[in-house]
């Protein structure tokens, strides 16, 4: 089924109704990205839960209880926090940038500096990214108020003027945590090499990273194994042969599968 560019902007927009919405009722939503009650259910961001861990050195069971909701979500549909929900993201998308500009960079040191902000908690006894993540400051703005942070938005936004899309593939430590999460993912796009043109324009409109595509074109799997992917649907609704699909698999045999249709 197509459609799912329409689908995400709905499920964006509805998320930041729900930010907004908290400032006036806490029936259904109340908190911020790191922990919150979703229609009364205690919800906690698995990275936020894990720094709280290693900044206080101590294990906290409803704290961590309320993370496995999340981490079970990860599990099924990987990254899609950051394409479907990520209030970031949502602004980011819609800025004026040629898509001709887009450069790619290496996605590795978003990894490196995840691992930099975790030992910087434990050392310091702060959860570090909590604190200046641009992530939860713009959450912050739709569900209770502007403030002097959201200058750190700011330079965000004007980074990706002229850097495009270098937060999410390259610097989010946040993005590396999920893309660590799923990378055992069960929904996974899938393509079909017979209907596969190789028209590239799947991997052309990609913007979670350079190559990201290229395994399924190539035909050297038949299952996106990437990690950074965010099943964000977009490449399904532009292919103009129809070869791309989600499917629910572990994608464990990915290029094995390869081997034998070929």
């Amino acid at each position: 089924m197509k459609n799912w560019i329409q689908k995400r902007r709905l499920v964006q927009l509805a998320f930041i109704v729900l930010l907004i919405g908290s400032r006036f009722t806490s029936l259904l939503f109340v908190g911020s990205l790191s922990s919150s009650q979703l229609l009364g259910f205690s919800l906690s961001d698995p990275l936020a839960g894990l720094q709280i861990i290693l900044a206080s050195r101590s294990l906290y069971l409803p704290l961590i209880l309320s993370t496995l909701p999340i981490l079970v979500i990860y599990a099924v549909l990987g990254r899609a926090f950051c394409s479907w929900l990520c209030p970031v993201n949502t602004i980011l998308e819609f800025l004026p940038i040629d898509k001709e500009r887009w450069k790619y960079y290496a996605t590795q040191p978003k990894y490196l500096i995840l691992f930099l902000l975790l030992v910087a908690t434990f050392v310091i006894g702060l959860p570090v990214f909590e604190l200046i993540t641009p992530i939860n400051i713009l959450a912050r703005a739709f569900a209770f108020a502007v403030g002097p942070e959201l200058l750190l938005v700011a330079i965000l936004i004007v980074l990706e003027l002229i850097k495009p899309r270098v937060w999410c593939t390259s610097l989010c430590p946040l993005g590396a945590f999920y893309s660590l999460l799923g990378s055992k993912r069960l929904l996974r796009l899938q393509i079909n090499h017979l209907g596969c043109s190789e028209c590239y324009i799947c991997e052309d409109s990609c913007a979670w990273g350079a190559g990201l595509l290229e395994p399924l074109i190539n035909k050297e799997e038949t299952i996106n194994s990437s990690w950074a992917c965010t099943n964000c649907g977009k490449c399904i609704d532009l292919c103009p042969e129809t070869a791309l699909e989600f499917s629910f698999t572990t994608g464990k045999n990915a290029r094995k599968e390869v081997v034998i249709e070929k």
